[in-house]
């Protein structure tokens, strides 16, 4: 941790995963000890919203490079707001195997049938810090299929 104390209504991001037979998974969620803040529930309504429209358009053939510029006017179409970051990366027998487009740029290949990766997408929300979603998933021919069965709305406790 940063040495922050947590305080009521804190989101505190979860990041984590689980190794099966050698493959690597790789998931993150928020967790909030009160009441989710109405702009942090805002922004991670908005998230969810980047990674299911991921998810129903990522298929084998579309380029990452021009997907990502697609994905990033989708979430500049829900919010003008902050720092936004939409990652896909391969996952396997590594855990961020290539970066096939993130913060870093995007890489001009395809994507493929059976491929798997980590779809994650995250929005700067002032006095929380980063609120989002993250969840593996294989690219199939309608789309990709989503792998990682956790609830993705922040959890309140």
């Amino acid at each position: 941790g940063l040495g922050i104390p947590v305080t009521p209504n804190d989101i505190i991001r979860f990041d984590f995963g689980a190794v099966w037979e050698g493959y690597i998974s790789d998931v993150s969620r928020g967790v909030v000890i009160g009441e989710v803040p109405k702009k942090a529930q805002r922004a991670m309504d908005y998230m969810i919203q980047v990674q299911e429209y991921c998810a129903e358009n990522i298929k084998p053939g579309i380029n990452a490079k021009e997907f990502k510029e697609e994905a990033t006017n989708y979430l500049k179409s829900l919010t003008k707001r902050g720092f936004y970051l939409i990652t896909a990366h391969s996952i396997g027998l590594e855990c961020e195997e290539t970066h096939l487009f993130g913060p870093g740029g995007a890489m001009d290949v395809p994507f493929e049938e059976n491929m798997v990766l980590d779809l994650e997408v995250w929005l700067n929300v002032r006095g929380q810090g980063l609120v989002g979603v993250e969840d593996c998933y294989r690219v199939g021919n309608k789309g990709c299929e989503r792998m990682s069965k956790l609830d993705k709305q922040i959890i309140i406790k």
